[in-house]
């Protein structure tokens, strides 16, 4: 699974390409090195990555580019022009009728054997965009899920048997990744990913500081200032199945990691960003996903869409500022986010968390999903006030958005979830996939 901006051939192999008649125009400097090819629908822009000396292919005209000290210049063109017509040829005999092929069945819903097939026929579940096969014993068998259920975003990482996730942001990105790793795992044992996918390690990182807006985060970046927490949770490094807090796995709990140091630590899959409120203005955010995707530009850009604060007779100063009212705060997280999906091409999914939260609070769990007003409740000394556990929530959505599992099958759950709570959870968090900027619980 690649990421879809474009994908990276061999210099070698696309030189087969050109042997014959196509040959590059005299402008395009070859180099003794191998070059790396990037193909794409378009031409490159000023935006576009590369190394100097790398070619790009731009199928829509067959033009070449190479990138050169000054950006990327047209040397060349690969397409011949078009050959004369041949005579038409004798009709060969009528061939024999062929096997018949695959039937794809379609309908809302787990197919029941009253949906007749035969063996290797397919069915879509329209509702929930899974798809079935009927198997040697001519039963449906569950095959994979479309993504993420109802997701109309591309939802893909390398597959190398890896899945790494690093979150830029404050303590609601702690509390959002809290449960995050559990959950990932228990899909990989449950087959959630689907058959044919196998992630043998999982990182799970969130580089904090707390407050911090999306003006402060470009400028520590475009200063390179130490000022963060680092928590990474990986196989080797893990919280208990149940935490109460993700003190003991921050890597540094010094404010000193630098956003520079997290990025490059490893080759992300994912990398989220999130604002501090929701005040939200997206004018640093291009600039700082800039900057980021310099340090790992194969990562998929990921907004995170953060939650209403808890309704109250004081409320807190963020939600007063939306006369208390809970569903007017959301509405502008809602807005914010389509708006920066809108307006920054650069960013490849919307996290809807807030929706998921949101949702489970229209359920029997209500209103009492923070741990003090607008910090997700956990357990113990992160459950504070709150009855019901966000943070699982969060994870469940978050997480579900991303990786495109079916969270049906999830039946990891906190020690303070009651089950009854669980399955609230799973619905809410599939709802917000499937309906990412409104309440449909």
């Amino acid at each position: 699974m690649k990421k879809n901006i474009f994908k990276k051939i061999a210099y070698t192999f696309v030189s087969l390409l050109l042997l014959g008649n196509l040959t590059l125009a005299a402008g395009c400097n070859n180099k003794e090195r191998a070059a790396t090819w990037l193909v794409n629908t378009s031409a490159p822009t000023t935006s576009s990555k590369g190394n100097v000396g790398d070619m790009w292919l731009d199928t829509s005209t067959y033009d070449i580019y190479q990138l050169r000290n000054d950006g990327w210049i047209l040397c060349g063109n690969i397409k011949a022009e078009d050959g004369i017509d041949g005579v038409d040829g004798v009709n060969g005999n009528q061939g024999q009728n062929g096997i018949d092929g695959t039937t794809w069945f379609t309908g809302t819903g787990i197919p029941t054997q009253a949906v007749k097939g035969k063996i290797g026929d397919m069915y879509f579940d329209t509702a929930n965009f899974k798809v079935y096969k009927m198997n040697a014993n001519r039963e449906w068998e569950y095959l994979f899920t479309l993504g993420a259920i109802g997701n109309t975003e591309t939802t893909r990482w390398d597959d190398d048997g890896e899945l790494k996730i690093l979150m830029l942001g404050n303590s609601f990105s702690d509390d959002t990744s809290c449960y995050m790793y559990h959950i990932a795992k228990n899909a990989m044992a449950n087959g959630a990913f689907g058959k044919d996918v196998n992630i043998e390690h999982f990182k799970i990182a969130n580089l904090a500081k707390a407050n911090c807006t999306l003006e402060l985060h470009l400028s520590n970046a475009k200063n390179d200032v130490g000022a963060y927490n680092f928590r990474v949770v990986t196989d080797e490094k893990t919280v208990p199945d149940s935490p109460v807090s993700t003190d003991s796995v921050y890597d540094s709990t010094a404010a000193t990691y630098k956003i520079s140091d997290a990025v490059k630590s490893d080759n992300w899959d994912f990398i989220s960003f999130q604002e501090f409120n929701s005040d939200f203005s997206y004018a640093a955010l291009p600039e700082l996903i800039d900057i980021v995707s310099d340090y790992c530009p194969t990562a998929q850009i990921v907004w995170h869409m953060t939650w209403a604060y808890q309704e109250s007779d004081t409320p807190h100063t963020h939600l007063a500022a939306y006369g208390g009212d809970q569903m007017a705060m959301y509405k502008a997280l809602v807005a914010g986010a389509q708006n920066a999906k809108a307006n920054i091409s650069a960013i490849d999914l919307i996290a809807p968390t807030g929706t998921g939260i949101q949702n489970a609070r229209a359920t029997s769990m209500g209103d009492t999903l923070t741990r003090d007003g607008y910090h997700l409740s956990g357990e113990g000394s992160m459950q504070g006030t709150g009855t019901h556990n966000g943070r699982y929530i969060a994870a469940l959505t978050f997480f579900g958005k991303l990786s495109g599992i079916d969270l049906n099958k999830i039946t990891y759950y906190p020690t303070n979830v009651t089950e009854s709570d669980y399955k609230l959870s799973i619905q809410a968090a599939i709802a917000a996939i499937k309906n990412p900027f409104e309440v449909t619980l």
